[in-house]
C-alpha cells in the first residue's frame, strides 16, 4: 500500500467509470489478555487512519475478542462474509486455521499473519523471527549464570505459534549451554498469572538461580522475586516494556536483566523493514533513559 499522499498503488476494485473503489481490510485478534495486543490494535488503527481519510480504504472491520481457535475461525469467516479484500490476523494456532485461510484465499482475499507465523501458502507472514527473539535473552541468561545453574521457565500460552517458536529456540540454547531447567510453567502472557506462578515456583524450588520468561509476564515475575527478597539472588530475563523497565530501574545499579524489543505490528508507521530480527539489548544501569536508549539500538 502506497503513501496516501503520493499517488501510490490502490488495489481496490475498479468501478465502471474507471475509478478505483476503496477496499476493505479486516482484522482478527483472538487474544486480548495482554497490553501488547491492545497496543497492536491501536497501532493498526493509527496506521490505517490516513488511508481511510484519503479514501484508499474503508473503515476497518475488526474482530477482537478473547477466544479459542474455533472462535477465531468464526472471526475469519465473519470477515469473509463481510466482503473484505484483505485480512490481518494474529493467529491462535500455527496449523488449525489453515482451512479457513484457504477459504479466504479461494475468494481472492489476501491474508497476512502478524506477530506469529503460520506455515501455509495461503498466508503472508509479516513479523520478527520469534525464535531468534527468544534465543537472544536465553543466551544472555545462560552466559550470566554459567554452566550447571538451575532455572525455571514461565512460558506464554501453550500451542500458540510464537510461544512454541520461542520456547523451542530458548530450550535449545539452555541445552547447549548446560543450564538445568527445573520446570516449565504457563503464565498465559498475563502479568498477574506470571506473578502467581513465580510465587509458587519460589516456594517449590529453593535452588532457583535464574528465570527465563517472555512478554508481559516478566513484570509480574520480577515483582514476585522482589516480594520474596531474592532480586539479588535470582537472575531474570525480561522484555523492553515500560512497566518492566521501570521496575528494573528501581532496583539499583547492581541489578541486571535483559529486554528484547518486539514491537506490536512491527511498527507499521516507522517505515522500517517489517521482517527485521531484534538484536540483543540489555543494560546494567538503573535509569529509564538507558532503557529508552536500549530500545533505539535494536534496528527494528
Amino acid at each position: 500500500m502506497g503513501d496516501p499522499g503520493s499517488g501510490g498503488d490502490k488495489t481496490g476494485e475498479t468501478t465502471g467509470g474507471g475509478q478505483t473503489e476503496a477496499f476493505t481490510i479486516g482484522i482478527s485478534n483472538g487474544f486480548v489478555g495482554s497490553e501488547y495486543r491492545t497496543q497492536m490494535i491501536a497501532d493498526i488503527e493509527e496506521a490505517a487512519k490516513p488511508y481511510i481519510d484519503s479514501g484508499v480504504i474503508k473503515p476497518l472491520v475488526i474482530e477482537n475478542a478473547d477466544t479459542d481457535v474455533n472462535g477465531q475461525i468464526q472471526q475469519v469467516r465473519n470477515l469473509i462474509n463481510a466482503g473484505v479484500n484483505a485480512i490481518i490476523i494474529d493467529p491462535n494456532s500455527g496449523t488449525a486455521l489453515d482451512g479457513v485461510f484457504k477459504e479466504a484465499a479461494d475468494q481472492g482475499i489476501k491474508v497476512f499473519a502478524i506477530d506469529q507465523a503460520v506455515d501455509t501458502e495461503s498466508v503472508i507472514n509479516v513479523g520478527i523471527d520469534q525464535g531468534e527473539w527468544a534465543a537472544t535473552s536465553a543466551r544472555w541468561l545462560a552466559e550470566e549464570l554459567g554452566e550447571g545453574k538451575n532455572i525455571v521457565v514461565v512460558n506464554g500460552i501453550s500451542g500458540h505459534p510464537a510461544n512454541e517458536a520461542r520456547w523451542g529456540a530458548a530450550k535449545k540454547v539452555f541445552e547447549e549451554k548446560g543450564i538445568n531447567v527445573l520446570t516449565v510453567a504457563d503464565g498465559n502472557w498475563d502479568q498477574a498469572t506470571g506473578q502467581n506462578q513465580m510465587s509458587t515456583l519460589l516456594s517449590t524450588y529453593p535452588n532457583i538461580d535464574g528465570v527465563w520468561t517472555q512478554d508481559g509476564m516478566a513484570q509480574g515475575i520480577l515483582q514476585a522475586i522482589i516480594a520474596a527478597g531474592k532480586q539479588n539472588d535470582i537472575t531474570v530475563s525480561g522484555e523492553a516494556r515500560g512497566g518492566f523497565m521501570r521496575l528494573w530501574s528501581e532496583q539499583g545499579d547492581g541489578f541486571k536483566s535483559i529486554g528484547v524489543v518486539n514491537p506490536p505490528l512491527t511498527t507499521p508507521n516507522s517505515g522500517k523493514p517489517l521482517n527485521c530480527v531484534p538484536r540483543k539489548a540489555h543494560k546494567t544501569r538503573s535509569s529509564i533513559g538507558s532503557a529508552r536508549e536500549t530500545r533505539r539500538e535494536q534496528g527494528c
